[in-house]
């Protein structure tokens, strides 16, 4: 019969842990969460809006400030989220903002938000505690 060492064994153990870890945070990997994208007041009226984030994309003739869009289901994190809109003074604005790695919280149950202000995007990571919502901003 073979000797089995303590030290075999917690490598061995260590070992699946990691990797089933790792495999659990799979890039392609749906995680509950919520998308959101707003415009901001300083954005006012903005035509061809266009964005695609996940498995989640759309086009929308105009609309303005206080537009908004809300999707909540199991999706992948993007490598990137791309936007497009065309502001009233005639300048066409695009955007392909890092997603997947540059989030500073887990987005498991909580929302990614993007902001489009006038000549640009944020966006931020946002959940609720007993205190109300709580933003961290990533771009």
């Amino acid at each position: 019969m073979q000797k089995f060492h303590l030290s075999t064994f917690v490598k061995c153990i260590f070992v699946a842990i990691t990797t089933t870890t790792c495999a659990s945070v799979s890039p392609s990997a749906p995680i509950r969460h919520g998308f959101e994208l707003k415009i901001d007041r300083s954005a006012g009226k903005i035509t061809k809006l266009q964005y695609h984030y996940s498995d989640f994309s759309n086009l929308i003739n105009s609309t303005e400030f206080p537009w908004r869009t809300i999707k909540i289901s199991d999706m992948p994190i993007p490598e990137y989220f791309e936007v497009s809109w065309l502001s009233l003074d005639g300048i066409e604005h695009q955007e392909k903002i890092p997603v997947r790695g540059h989030l500073p919280i887990s987005v498991k149950n909580n929302d990614v938000q993007f902001v489009i202000m006038k000549d640009s995007v944020q966006g931020y990571v946002s959940r609720f505690t007993s205190d109300g919502e709580v933003k961290t901003r990533f771009y």
